[in-house]
C-alpha cells in the first residue's frame, strides 16, 4: 500500500520468512524518501526481500560501505588524535615514527619496507 504523508510518499507490506520453527511475519512501513518514484522503490526492496539479500528488520536502502582511507590521511589523523590523548613520549615515538616510514616507502619507489626491517630502523639506536 502507497499513502503520501505530508511531501512524502509511504509504504507498507507484510513479508514472511520461513524458519525451522514456523514462518515469522514482519510488517514493513518505510518511506519512499522521495516525491515519485514510489512504486518503484516499494518493488525493489520487496525483490530484496524475496531473494533473501536484506532481513526484514535491515535498514532500507542499504547504507553505503564506508571507505577506508588512505594510509597517509590516517597518519596524519592519527597524530593528531594522538597529540591530545597520549602521554607526551609516546607522542614524541609516534612523530618520530611516521616520518621515518613515509621516507622508507619514498626511498624504495613506492614499495613498502617489510615490516622487521621497519621496525629494526626504528629499534636502533641513533648514533
Amino acid at each position: 500500500m502507497i499513502f503520501k504523508r505530508g511531501q512524502t510518499y509511504w509504504y507498507k507490506f507484510a513479508s514472511s520468512i520461513k524458519e525451522r520453527d514456523g514462518a515469522k511475519s514482519f510488517l514493513i512501513r518505510r518511506s519512499a524518501r522521495t516525491k515519485i518514484g514510489t512504486e518503484a522503490v516499494e518493488r525493489e526492496h520487496r525483490r530484496s526481500l524475496r531473494l533473501g539479500e536484506i532481513h526484514p528488520l535491515d535498514p532500507w536502502p542499504k547504507p553505503p560501505v564506508p571507505e577506508a582511507p588512505s594510509l597517509r590521511d590516517f597518519s596524519t589523523r592519527f597524530l593528531e588524535y594522538a597529540k591530545l590523548h597520549v602521554k607526551e613520549s609516546s607522542f614524541t615515538f609516534y612523530k618520530a615514527s611516521v616520518p621515518v616510514f613515509w621516507a622508507s616507502r619514498n626511498a624504495s619507489s613506492g614499495k613498502s619496507v617489510g615490516e622487521k626491517q621497519y621496525m629494526e630502523r626504528l629499534t636502533r639506536p641513533c648514533v
